[in-house]
């Protein structure tokens, strides 16, 4: 790549960087303070990396598309992606964290810990009526539907769902997601619940049916307030959907 070439690539990743890190303060100002407060149950005198550091590394894996944990070096290891980096967590880190340290910290925190920053955002994204053109008679859209997140041909784990497939047994872990929609395209998620065998010598698989019974109560806790209207295929058309 010539010189001109690479500043211009510089000047336009540190634009990006500018524009995400505007667009974050004006509709989520307190999101660092959220990510610093995430409970870790790593050695905290002996880390290097700050807790909102790694967490705004994990959303760029996401924003990026990056395909593989050892793709993340050649996609962020650059001084203009350090620099975004710090600017949205507000650090002076001198250099990118190791896809393993990324890894360790997430296994150290507790799984209700990110949908906290989830639902804080939602709710700030409510309050300021950001999405308040979206409302269909006063009522906010929420999608639920399952879908699917790996398929396997051998057993991944013991909690796998397993379906049979022209004579073939087949091994998945499938979701259960509710999402805020508004006419826009945005797809806002708000809640999710996974669908998995969480008790191996059961009679009976785990569902989506099932997982809606889970995942209702949670929207309800996260939502007391909020009025909604649920957007639901016809799987739901049963009793017990209907009286949760």
């Amino acid at each position: 790549m010539s010189q001109d070439r690479a500043s211009s690539a510089r000047r336009q990743g540190i634009a990006l960087g500018e524009f995400l890190g505007k667009t974050i303060s004006h509709f989520f100002p307190k999101i660092r303070s959220w990510m610093a407060s995430l409970s870790d149950t790593r050695d905290q005198a002996r880390i290097t990396y700050p807790r909102q550091f790694l967490s705004w590394m994990g959303l760029m894996v996401f924003l990026l598309k990056v395909g593989s944990r050892r793709q993340i070096r050649f996609e962020l290891n650059t001084p203009e992606a350090l620099e975004n980096l710090n600017r949205l967590a507000g650090c002076q880190i001198e250099t990118l964290a190791h896809s393993d340290t990324l890894n360790h910290f997430l296994g150290h925190v507790p799984p209700g810990e990110l949908p906290k920053i989830r639902r804080k955002m939602v709710h700030r994204l409510i309050r300021m009526k950001a999405l308040d053109k979206g409302r269909l008679l006063g009522r906010f859209l929420i999608a639920i539907d399952g879908t699917g997140q790996f398929y396997f041909r051998q057993r991944h784990c013991e909690h796998c769902l397993v379906k049979t497939v022209n004579g073939k047994e087949q091994y998945y872990h499938h979701v259960l997601e509710a999402k805020l929609v508004t006419p826009e395209g945005l797809a806002i998620s708000v809640g999710s619940e996974f669908i998995e065998n969480a008790d191996p010598k059961a009679g009976k698989q785990d569902c989506e049916l099932k997982a809606f019974q889970r995942l209702a109560p949670q929207l309800k806790k996260d939502f007391p307030q909020l009025q909604i209207c649920l957007c639901l295929d016809g799987l739901y058309a049963n009793r017990v959907a209907l009286s949760i």
